[in-house]
């Protein structure tokens, strides 16, 4: 081989030595680069995790701790040394919850919710012994294959944050029971007229909830035109910044019914003091409202009273004039028997204008109950003859009384007052007429009378029966069961007092009678009145008739502010040989008996005077005369207070109108 070749191959050799020691050293930096990449890779990632400022824990299969971070250590109190391989359930659950875990797996599965990924609320102990709460979003780790190698956990700390979510939790709670304590219908509005918090009454108003109510607006529960109402006065509110305060209003509830309400509805501001929606409060009025208009009807009726007392008063002193003419006339003898057959109807009309005046006495309230033996064909015919001329033409009204009716101890005049009232309430049932009964009849209440009635309640012996029906709309049993209460109407409140029943009651009562009362809806309504009946008691004889021709001579002096009644007083003391001096009010009187009251023998005094009353003028008499006579004479009903005030002093009372034969009688007591 020449020496040529030899030093080729040499060559050769070592370049392929050297080729090959440069492959290598290439394969072996690649190899170190990688190795060099990876390691920064897990640099890198060391810290992050360690730096990273949430909480990273993981475990393996078992639940040991393989991997916590330094917040971990920062939030929990462990140090890292300390974590890892500690179960994650023993270290950093609460007792009070390992119990909910079977293993370290099931307690990662059930805190992540799921094989994969998951995340909950939990509470975390630290080392301590305080809990923190702390927010966890965990996955599973697992091998290529699927196989679980364990669970890596990331938290975020929401202690503070789930101490003031609780917090604004807790002042909503107890607003709302503030709410919910309150009698009132209350809400919270935003400025577009969205429910930001509602009372339980306001919920329950329209059958729903507060919660449901959030969110939501008034039109989604009324309709619009109520809902524009409430939103224009919102709107006012917010423009303005001023309050709506007592607005009365009517509200619709969900069941189609309507309540009153008085309702304010203020801003609510923010704390820079800009108006932010509206806060209203409504309280329920309707029995308030129904009172006031009671109060208002009972005014109503009081100046009815009055105007009714007024009526009777002046009603009398007319019929006074007719009545003490006719009455003198008839007394005459001087016309013949036609004549005196028209006085005496005459007379009898004016009678029962007297009576129509006391009915609108005892209307007023101005009567107290004055019984005598007597029937009660009277009281039924005189009711028949008004409710004639006042009910409408669409009710028919029939009345009878049984012949021969027993008497009874009553006052025929408060007799009619149960009479009108009960027949008025039927009028009532009976908006598009119908027919109305009033009977009165005798019977005898025996044992087989009241097994016949096992609902009536009243002592064996005679009565006199008085039945009002009528085929009215009826009551049911709860109407019936509170009909006779005072204020109780199934009527308007508004026109109805609620009285007039209540009234007639009263009436029974204190007649020691009883009242029963049938009715079905539909069906119409009867009332039975039970007055104890005297059958072998003799009827009441009218005053009058015979009486002697003269009183006098005596001097009378009459006090009346009526100019027709004294010339009719006059006329009629005159009749009866008495010489009358006249006064037209207290101090005329008091003047005229100063002057001469050594020759007035009796003093006729009216009560109602202009000037100086009746009462005021008696004290003057006395003081001038204390042995004066005097004898009230008036158009007005006198009550128990004012009789047994002036009872002493005076000789007796005396109510127009009055005819010949009545003064004569009560001259003549007067001065017996």
């Amino acid at each position: 081989m020449s020496a040529y070749l030899l030093i080729c191959m040499t060559v050769m050799g070592v370049l392929g030595i050297l080729m090959m020691l440069v492959r290598n050293r290439i394969i072996l930096g690649e190899i170190a680069l990688e190795a060099s990449r990876v390691r920064v890779r897990e640099t890198l990632a060391n810290i992050i995790m360690q730096d990273a400022s949430v909480l990273l824990v993981a475990t393996d299969a078992r639940g040991l701790i393989t991997l916590f971070n330094r917040h971990c250590e920062e939030i929990t109190g462990y140090s890292k040394a300390e974590a890892l391989g500690e179960p994650f359930s023993q270290l950093l659950i609460p007792k009070r919850l390992r119990r909910l875990h079977s293993g370290s797996q099931e307690c990662f599965a059930t805190i992540f919710a799921g094989p994969q990924t998951g995340s909950i609320v939990w509470s975390c102990l630290c080392k301590d012994g305080t809990e923190r709460e702390i927010h966890w979003c965990g996955t599973q780790l697992a091998e290529e294959d699927g196989k679980p190698t364990g669970f890596l956990g990331i938290g975020q700390d929401v202690t503070e944050q789930r101490a003031t979510e609780q917090e604004a939790e807790r002042q909503a709670a107890l607003l709302q029971a503030l709410l919910d304590s309150l009698p009132d219908l209350v809400y919270f509005k935003d400025d577009t007229g969205k429910f930001l918090a509602t009372s339980q009454m306001k919920a329950e108003l329209w059958q729903t909830s507060p919660e449901d109510m959030v969110g939501k607006a008034d039109s989604d529960f009324v309709s619009e035109s109520e809902a524009q109402e409430t939103h224009a006065d919102e709107q006012q509110v917010l423009k303005t910044g001023e309050a709506i305060v007592g607005k009365s209003k009517r509200i619709r509830r969900s069941d189609g019914s309507y309540r009153w309400y008085s309702t304010t509805i203020a801003p609510c501001r923010d704390a820079a003091g800009v108006t932010a929606g509206v806060i209203s409060l409504s309280r329920d009025i309707t029995e308030q409202q129904e009172l006031e208009q009671m109060l208002h009807k009972f005014q109503r009726m009081t100046a009815l009273d009055s105007l009714a007392r007024g009526v009777a008063r002046d009603f009398n002193s007319i019929l006074q004039v007719v009545i003490g003419r006719a009455s003198l006339m008839l007394a005459s003898g001087r016309f013949g028997d036609k004549t005196n057959e028209d006085l005496q109807e005459i007379i009898g009309a004016s009678e029962r204008g007297a009576s129509l005046a006391h009915q609108l006495l005892a209307f007023s309230g101005q009567t107290e109950l004055c019984k005598e033996v007597s029937d009660l064909d009277k009281p039924v015919r005189e009711v028949d003859l008004i409710l004639n001329r006042t009910l409408p033409k669409t009710i028919t009204v029939e009345s009878s009384a049984q012949a021969n009716l027993w008497p009874v101890d009553a006052d025929p005049y408060q007799i009619e007052q149960v009479l009108l009232n009960m027949a008025i309430n039927a009028s009532e049932a009976m908006p598009s007429g119908g027919t109305l009964e009033i009977q009165a009849e005798n019977l005898m209440v025996d044992e087989q009378y009241v097994q016949r009635h096992p609902g009536l309640s009243i002592p064996l012996g005679p009565y006199v029966l008085l039945t009002v029906s009528d085929d009215g709309i009826g009551m049911d049993e709860e109407a019936r069961a509170h009909v006779f209460e005072p204020y109780y109407t199934t009527k308007n409140r508004a026109e109805h007092t609620g009285l007039s029943l209540a009234v007639a009651h009263g009436i029974i009562q204190s007649h020691n009678g009883f009242v029963d009362v049938v009715s079905e809806p539909g069906k119409g309504t009867t009332f039975h009145i039970y007055l104890p009946a005297v059958p072998s008691a003799p009827l009441a004889k009218k005053q009058g008739g015979e009486f002697a021709a003269n009183c006098g001579p005596i001097t009378v002096l009459v006090v009346d502010d009526e100019s027709a009644v004294v010339s009719s007083i006059r006329a009629i003391l005159e009749s009866l040989d008495c010489q009358v001096v006249a006064a037209h009010d207290g101090e005329e009187a008091t003047e005229v008996f100063r002057t001469h009251a050594e020759d007035i023998d009796l003093v006729l005094l009216d009560l109602v005077m202009p000037k100086m009353g009746g009462e005021d003028c008696l004290e003057q008499l006395l003081e001038i005369d204390p042995d004066v006579t005097v004898v009230v004479l008036t158009g007005e009903f006198v009550d128990s207070g004012t009789r047994d005030r002036l009872g002493a002093r005076v000789k007796g009372f005396l109510t127009k109108p009055v005819d010949v034969s009545t003064m004569h009688r009560a001259v003549d007591e007067a001065l017996r």
